[in-house]
């Protein structure tokens, strides 16, 4: 559009004449953005690296499963902790931080490289969504406020990680799915 200039301004009277004088169109310019994120997915991308050098060394030392707290150390932890607060409203910063600690604990992946959760693939979610979707629609249809907004935190819930570990496109537009897909798990 306008890369750096200024906009055509509305004519305006009274007191109000000034306030659009000079309006800031740099988010215009498409340019910043694609490096921005170019930017993001490095720096994601590296973080990946740092933790798969130590899941590496872990895993010289023993067999056994990471620690559920040592995903606080993961690369789309603080990305899964801002969606989970997002739709967790008024959750305790502990009980996120555990949740989503939790959410990580459970990913692994096939020989092939496609990514579990809980050891199940996509299509369980897809179920646990399904159900979610229809106990939402259950709770409205029987005034439940509180049933139906626990459904629909689910629902949203299952919809973001549906998402980040498995939807189809270029994934390199989202460095939590990068985070995600390419971390390993041991």
């Amino acid at each position: 559009m306008y890369a750096n200039e200024k906009a055509p301004q509305p004519k305006l009277e009274g007191g109000t004449h000034y306030q659009y004088e000079h309006l800031n169109t740099s988010m215009f310019d498409c340019a910043d953005a694609n490096e921005g994120l170019e930017a993001a997915v490095r720096k994601k991308r590296e973080a990946v690296q740092v933790w798969n050098e130590r899941v590496q060394a872990f895993r010289s030392q023993t067999d056994a499963a990471i620690p559920t707290c040592g995903f606080k150390e993961h690369p789309a932890f603080a990305d899964l902790k801002s969606i989970i607060e997002m739709i967790f409203i008024g959750a305790e910063e502990d009980e996120t931080g555990d949740y989503v600690s939790g959410i990580l604990s459970k990913v692994s992946k096939d020989q092939d490289g496609t990514i579990l959760f809980d050891g199940k693939g996509r299509k369980t979610l897809h179920a646990w969504i399904d159900a979610a979707r229809r106990a939402r629609i259950a709770a409205s249809e029987r005034g439940d406020i509180a049933g139906c907004g626990l459904a629909d935190q689910n629902f949203q819930l299952g919809s973001y990680l549906d998402f980040i570990f498995w939807e189809g496109g270029p994934v390199s537009q989202i460095p939590v799915s990068i985070a995600v897909r390419e971390a390993e798990y041991g």
